[in-house]
Formats: C-alpha cells, sequence, structure tokens
C-alpha cells in the first residue's frame, strides 16, 4: 500500500519543486563600491536640504501665492535624478538666510549714527550740528 501511494506523491514532490525552483530569481551579490556609497549620501543630504527648505512656512506661502500645492512640489523634487537634486541643494544653500545685504548696510548705518550721537550728546564730540551742547 505505501508503494502504491509513494509513487504519485513522489511524482507531485518532484513536479513542485522543479516548478518552485525555476520561479524564484537569482540573486547576485557585488562588491558595494566607496563612489557608490558617498553618491548615495551626497543624494539623501541634498534631498533632506530641500525637504526642509520646502518645510519652511515662508516657503510654503510662497508656493500657494503663485498657485503651486507644497504636495506637489514635494512630489516633484522626489522625482528628479541624482544630479537635479543636488544643482537644486545648491542653489538652495546659496540663497541668503535672512534677507539680502541691503538690510545689513540700513543697520550697520544706523549703529554708526546712534554711537555718534550719544557721544555727541554726552560731549565727547561735535559731529552733529543739531545737538545743543549747552556751551559755545
Amino acid at each position: 500500500m505505501i508503494r502504491v501511494l509513494a509513487k504519485p506523491v513522489s511524482v507531485i514532490v518532484i513536479v513542485s519543486l522543479i516548478t518552485v525552483t525555476f520561479g524564484l530569481s537569482r540573486g547576485e551579490a557585488a562588491m558595494v563600491g566607496t563612489e557608490m556609497l558617498l553618491r548615495s549620501a551626497k543624494h539623501q543630504q541634498a534631498a533632506a536640504r530641500i525637504e526642509e527648505f520646502l518645510n519652511r512656512h515662508e516657503v510654503q506661502a510662497a508656493l500657494v501665492s503663485q498657485g503651486v500645492d507644497p504636495e506637489e512640489a514635494r512630489a516633484r523634487v522626489g522625482s528628479l535624478s541624482d544630479a537635479e537634486v543636488e544643482r537644486m541643494a545648491g542653489i538652495v544653500d546659496s540663497l541668503p538666510a535672512g534677507g539680502d545685504a541691503i538690510g545689513a548696510i540700513i543697520g550697520g548705518a544706523l549703529l554708526v549714527f546712534f554711537v555718534l550721537l550719544i557721544t555727541d550728546i554726552l560731549g565727547l564730540t561735535h559731529v552733529f550740528p543739531f545737538v545743543n551742547h549747552g556751551r559755545r
């Protein structure tokens, strides 16, 4: 009885093993070079800088004012190639952080004006004719 059942069962097992073996894909192992790792890390850092830039409230407000959905902008950045992401991250890094140089120049001029005004009021200098020194 066992020999009668063993033959069909063994045929089924052999056929199923052959089908499973042909259905599996082969994996290949290869050395990962340092250049590939550095490229991947550089891409991830660039993508993180762009994502951080897109998360800023001012940038999102500017996108909405131009009629662009911030989520759509993120999706488009996600579809860029490595070179495009790195180029865009370079542009983001070169943008001014707090504004342009005009604000810094005006701030510096006001600082110098107030320092000279205070020293003029204290009588240490006589730069501004509109400060009344009390003595002539």
